[in-house]
């Protein structure tokens, strides 16, 4: 026996789906906001805690020997860029073991792209940047002008987008996880370890959450439009 939507069905999507699918993008909103203030009090105690700026320079220059094939260079944050095969470093008076866990961290990710897993995970994100999501939105607009009928365009970009974003949930888990755990591994305080363990799971969990919004929002515009064509 199939079971077909019916007029009763989509008066209820109507009625209840927009509300449904704003009052959980605003939880998972309030969620990610709740990340980022305890992520700044877990970052603002490790940047207490220094490690002392000749100390600091004794452990990056032993990882910038072991990793002499990638350039090292200041900059506003701390990243590694595939493309140039570099790693950027902030310029501070004083190191905290928060630089150290962070250049360390972008040293997991080089040693990641090596096996070519961050370059590819860098063309998931170019994806979905440069052509899923504008042409989910160029749909969008096809559908306002020419009308409901090229609603499966929308449909389809859409799918497009979750199962993209899905992909890219996974990716992001999976790399940062390595990333930290090679960071955490070159930790020498076994006393600091627990609280750079737990601000790693926070930044992990933040850009989780990120993908997640970004799945709610196109799901509660891909909505609208049904409903408003």
């Amino acid at each position: 026996m199939t079971y077909r939507i019916g007029h009763k069905d989509v008066m209820l999507l109507k009625d209840y789906g927009p509300m449904i699918l704003i009052i959980t993008l605003l939880l998972v909103d309030l969620y990610f906001i709740y990340l980022l203030l305890i992520g700044k009090k877990y970052r603002l105690e490790l940047m207490k805690i220094k490690i002392g700026n000749e100390r600091f320079a004794q452990l990056v220059s032993k990882t910038m020997e072991k990793n002499s094939f990638v350039e090292f260079e200041i900059g506003k944050s701390y990243a590694y860029n595939p493309l140039k095969n570099m790693i950027s470093y902030q310029l501070h008076q004083e190191y905290s073991y928060h630089d150290l866990f962070c250049i360390n961290h972008e040293i997991g990710h080089l040693h990641d792209d090596n096996d070519g897993k961050v370059r590819f995970f860098s063309k998931v994100k170019a994806v979905e940047a440069l052509i899923v999501i504008p042409i989910y939105l160029m749909s969008i607009v096809v559908v306002l002008v020419k009308g409901r009928r090229f609603m499966w365009l929308v449909i389809a970009t859409y799918l497009m987008l979750l199962i993209n974003s899905l992909f890219k949930l996974c990716l992001t888990y999976q790399y940062e996880k390595s990333a930290s755990d090679y960071a955490i591994s070159l930790i020498d305080d076994d006393s600091i370890k627990p609280q750079i363990i737990r601000y790693a799971r926070i930044c992990r969990w933040q850009q989780l959450i990120m993908e997640i919004l970004i799945i709610l929002f196109a799901s509660l515009v891909l909505l609208f439009t049904w409903l408003g064509t």
